[in-house]
């Protein structure tokens, strides 16, 4: 392409050591990003030739095992000793999300022990409400009602409190990932099914830790029931 003047002036002064030289544009390269998605650096990139020895040397393999990676830098170690380090990048890119990923990390720690913590109430509310009603379930009982119905029962009383506070921390989740996003500068979208599914996902466990703690009284005797009464 034609070589293009541009003044040290436009942006260019730092790389000037008397502030009015020119340099001469002799291509563009494709648009890339500099920096993490986190802390991407938006400034316009302008690559200038350096007579000094280059700082990285970026090296291709076709396979990565340890007997290549000590390979290159015994290498390396031949030409100029102790000055290069051998990093991957897939560390590098491991290293440079270090921040996200211990946000995420807490984040996915503390959602693990809120779900155990809602779990063993959930649990004690149910062994305390079957026992609350273990007559009830033996009159229903002898009135001819069957263990499945005893069990939707007591599904459909938890599952309304349930439902609600299940819609409320969706709700509530979608805004905080959204907030999140906010100090990416490159954001995913927050997919609605995702919330969804995970909603189902926890109505669903409910749903069987309510059964599983009334099947025994919901097949009980209702005469042991109400001989306990």
């Amino acid at each position: 392409m034609p070589s293009v003047s541009a003044n040290c002036a436009d942006g260019l002064t730092e790389h000037s050591q008397s502030g009015d030289d020119v340099f001469t544009i002799v291509g563009v390269f494709e648009d890339v990003r500099v920096g993490t998605v986190v802390y991407e650096d938006t400034r316009p990139n302008i690559l200038f030739y350096n007579e000094n020895p280059c700082e990285y040397l970026i090296i291709k393999v076709s396979s990565m095992t340890p007997e290549v990676l000590s390979g290159i830098q015994s290498a390396l170690d031949s030409v100029e000793p102790d000055r290069y380090e051998l990093m991957t990048y897939t560390s590098a890119i491991y290293d440079a999300y270090q921040p996200a990923r211990t946000i995420r990390e807490s984040i996915l720690a503390a959602g693990v022990v809120t779900v155990l913590i809602a779990l063993f109430g959930l649990i004690g509310y149910t062994a305390d409400e079957t026992g609350r009603r273990r007559k009830e379930v033996a009159l229903r009982k002898i009135n001819g009602a069957q263990p499945g119905q005893i069990i939707g029962i007591f599904i459909r009383d938890i599952g309304r409190l349930a439902v609600i506070a299940v819609i409320v921390g969706c709700v509530g989740s979608y805004f905080i990932f959204d907030l999140m996003l906010k100090s990416f500068d490159v954001k995913a979208t927050a997919p609605v099914w995702l919330f969804i599914a995970v909603a189902a996902a926890l109505l669903g466990l409910l749903a069987a830790v309510v059964i599983i703690r009334c099947h025994s009284i919901a097949r009980s005797n209702p005469a042991d029931s109400l001989r306990a009464e």
